[in-house]
């Protein structure tokens, strides 16, 4: 959800080798319209996770690419970190940064918020980590694994 309740859905596209999805953002009332840049950037052909920060800031993990990338909403994009697989879900970890599943790979990252900053595997060996959740609240990392028919629960580290 973006700050005014708008939607955000992204389109990882139809193929690897011509398909380029995007990011849209849907508005009650209105017409969807594309996020500025989604669906040119080569490093967002394949635009899967998002995590909408203040303003018209939006992160973005490309499937195909395993790129984190952040828009200013208005078409500029900056790639953060590589090297994620096959990203899948993205959500704000406590201290900075984020965590990331690679959905192909198992894996789970943490990827933290200072400039120049590597993916940290967590974990590996997960059976298609999809989407995951943060709960501040409690500290809780709630991590769905596909293939393996489960979900998991981790502590959240604020380190």
């Amino acid at each position: 959800m973006g700050p005014g309740g708008e939607l955000y859905v992204s389109d990882t596209g139809d193929s690897p080798a011509n398909g380029h999805g995007a990011v849209f953002r849907l508005s009650q009332g209105k017409r969807p319209v594309v996020l500025a840049g989604s669906d040119t950037v080569r490093a967002q052909s394949s635009v899967n996770g998002l995590f909408t920060a203040g303003g018209d800031s939006m992160y973005t993990v490309g499937y195909r690419t395993g790129v984190l990338s952040v828009t200013d909403g208005k078409g500029g994009w900056r790639n953060l970190a590589q090297g994620l697989g096959s990203p899948d879900g993205i959500d704000a970890a406590p201290g900075g940064g984020f965590y990331i599943t690679d959905n192909v790979g198992g894996d789970l990252f943490l990827v933290r918020s200072e400039p120049g900053a590597k993916p940290v595997k967590l974990a590996s060996g997960l059976q298609s980590p999809a989407d995951l959740r943060v709960d501040q609240k409690r500290g809780l990392l709630v991590l769905p694994e596909n293939s393996g028919n489960r979900l998991s629960i981790y502590q959240a580290s604020n380190k």
